[in-house]
């Protein structure tokens, strides 16, 4: 939000890994909505985890919008959790991609990646609890990813990024 300014903020689904009406689930939603909103517009769009997600929001005084997909220019902006219609380009999470690099002398690190095909781009997730799968296993969860041949990854390597061929 500094660096950037940003006009909106999108978050592609799974807001919460579960949504319940904690106090401390609410504080965090309130905490993060006030963050975000006294800077930008926020814009949430439902992920397979997010159900009561809306009640819990309500509970907290806010009137976000919490979309099933989003259409930007000529991108669909989706969780992911299912096939959207048509041939858009999506944007979407859900896979929480990472890519094993490996140094060849013996060491391995597991990183978060973008994942970039000719119509989707997956984004990684941004929760260190999200572990991931490796995109170089091909194993996705979505029937979009699996239908997508991705050409590469981008390893997010603190605070730089790698391109990788797949």
């Amino acid at each position: 939000l500094t660096d950037y300014a940003p006009r909106t903020v999108l978050v592609l689904g799974d807001f919460v890994h579960r949504a319940v009406a904690l106090a401390g689930i609410r504080r965090e939603i309130r905490r993060f909505l006030e963050m975000v909103e006294a800077r930008s517009r926020l814009g949430l769009i439902a992920g397979n985890h997010d159900a009561g997600l809306r009640a819990v929001l309500d509970r907290c005084g806010s009137a976000v919008e919490l979309s099933d997909a989003v259409i930007c220019g000529e991108y669909q902006l989706m969780h992911g959790h299912e096939n959207p219609p048509g041939e858009e380009r999506v944007v979407m999470g859900h896979e929480h991609p990472v890519i094993t690099l490996a140094d060849g002398a013996g060491g391995r690190l597991k990183c978060p990646c973008f994942l970039v095909g000719e119509r989707t781009i997956v984004l990684p997730a941004i929760s260190r609890w999200a572990a991931g799968s490796d995109v170089r296993q091909g194993r996705y969860l979505s029937a979009r990813a699996r239908g997508e041949t991705f050409a590469r990854a981008i390893a997010i390597l603190g605070g730089r990024l790698l391109p990788v061929s797949l």
